[in-house]
């Protein structure tokens, strides 16, 4: 492990001058015309219609750029798709919020005009076998140890170590390190002992999005994508997996499922982290040893989110979140909202509730399917004295971890992944270039708009090299 470290360490202090950007502009308004007097005759293909080729492929066509997005699905968004049918509106089957104020993607939902809160609900938790909500937690021997826990842990400065690892130094009960899986290893989508603790320090000390999560009411994320990149609609090929990327000659050659060709001048390369690995698409030359070491370093896992709508409401109109200690580590209510702390103005619409599980316990369900409804009713039942069951009207089980063009959640940092990020949005000669969540070094991996700074990075790079 320290000699992957090493590796990579090198590896990054070997990047090209010029590598780093500048920063990333918070706002699609601001990214347009870039180089103003660009002038290039060729063409660029991104691979991918997720936030980050969209983004990528939207700001290379403002700038003046021939591009083409070919998605392999009939819809794009990645990881942003939409449950319709299920309550009359749309509810999120991924991307469920918005990361803070501070974002490109924030604006874009700005934008769109659609109706937007912020999540200021109550928490409630299952501790030694009671319901208490969040401002009584603090009184809960458990809920005090885990939070001192994630106080101390920005000052830890010694070798990187699993987060488990790490807990293993501190006498804490079950119940609390049931608490720090679902505070922190969860939310990063991964247990505790795979989440590097540097790479947990560093994301939160680099997060500069805000703490703010933002909510839409009755619209959904790809409605949102749909008015930001309509400009480059016309220019979005569907259902066209590509299995293989051929950049030995002075074209780069592309070819789909169907053997069909496509020719560009430079590619950017935006799938998620697992089909990269799983080696859906293969490379001509071969990615580079470094690449394939840097793709180790970074982990992506199981994830399911199951919906459930009741008949009734039984755990309270100004609840957010609830923390039941079972399997699934969160379930959230999505059909409220405030738009502000000091807004009384309570928004509430509908009767669900979603349990989110990734890691150990999202792979535990993936292998239950639609049975995996049971597990969330008896968290429930055991918390609200039954009436999940009860209550219970419709379900739906969304397995990320079974999506073809996914195979996960999101991507997190594992122990000696250091400078891992960085090598793999690395460009491969001014041909190939990469980006996606995974590929964010700044903490903002595993967040929509961290994959469009990507996308805004991969097209920045594109057009410095043909201005």
């Amino acid at each position: 492990m320290n000699n992957r470290r090493s590796f990579l360490r090198k590896l990054l202090l070997s990047l090209p001058a010029g590598y780093v950007l500048p920063s990333v502009l918070s706002s699609c308004e601001t990214q347009d015309d870039l180089f103003p007097n660009l002038s290039f005759g060729g063409k660029v293909i991104v691979v991918g219609a997720g936030a980050a080729g969209l983004h990528a492929a939207y700001i290379l066509h403002k700038n003046g750029v021939d591009v083409q997005v070919l998605e392999a699905t009939n819809r794009v968004g990645g990881r942003i798709k939409a449950l319709d049918e299920f309550t009359g509106y749309p509810l999120e089957l991924g991307a469920d919020h918005v990361r803070g104020v501070n974002s490109v993607f924030y604006d874009a939902v700005r934008i769109s005009n659609f109706e937007y809160y912020q999540d200021r609900g109550k928490t409630y938790y299952q501790l030694t076998g009671k319901t208490i909500e969040e401002s009584e937690a603090n009184s809960n021997t458990s809920f005090r140890a885990a939070s001192k826990v994630i106080e101390k842990l920005p000052l830890y400065s010694g070798p990187d170590i699993s987060l488990s690892d790490y807990l293993n130094k501190e006498p804490l009960s079950d119940e609390s390190l049931t608490l720090l899986n679902s505070f922190i290893a969860n939310e990063f989508g991964t247990d505790l002992d795979l989440l590097s603790v540097a790479g947990y320090n560093e994301a939160l000390a680099k997060r500069t999005s805000g703490d703010e999560k933002i909510v839409l009411r009755r619209r959904s994320f790809s409605e949102v994508l749909d008015l930001q990149y309509s400009p480059i609609s016309s220019k979005i090929r569907q259902n066209t997996p590509i299995k293989s990327i051929d950049y030995s000659s002075g074209k780069v050659v592309l070819t789909d499922d169907a053997n069909q060709t496509y020719e560009a001048d430079k590619v950017i390369v935006t799938v998620p982290l697992p089909i990269l690995k799983e080696g859906r698409i293969s490379f001509n030359p071969a990615l580079p040893e470094e690449k394939l070491l840097a793709m180790d370093g970074i982990g992506m896992d199981a994830s399911v989110k199951i919906f459930m709508r009741f008949g009734q409401n039984f755990w309270g109109d100004e609840t957010s979140k609830v923390y039941p200690g079972g399997i699934i580590p969160v379930y959230k209510a999505p059909g409220w909202g405030k738009r502000s702390e000091f807004d009384d103005d309570l928004i509430f619409f509908n009767n669900v509730l979603v349990g989110e599980a990734n890691g150990s316990a999202g792979a535990t369900l993936s292998e239950l399917g639609s049975d995996a409804v049971t597990f969330a009713l008896r968290d429930l039942d055991d918390m609200f004295n039954g009436q999940a069951t009860k209550f219970l009207t419709q379900s739906y089980v969304m397995d990320w971890s079974k999506d073809t063009f996914t195979r996960g959640a999101y991507s997190y940092p594992k122990v000696g992944s250091e400078g891992a990020r960085e090598i793999l949005a690395s460009a491969i000669d001014n041909k190939i270039y990469f980006a996606g969540e995974a590929t964010h070094n700044e903490g903002h991996f595993g967040t929509v708009h961290g994959a469009m700074e990507t996308g805004y990075r991969a097209a920045y790079e594109i057009l410095k090299s043909i201005s």
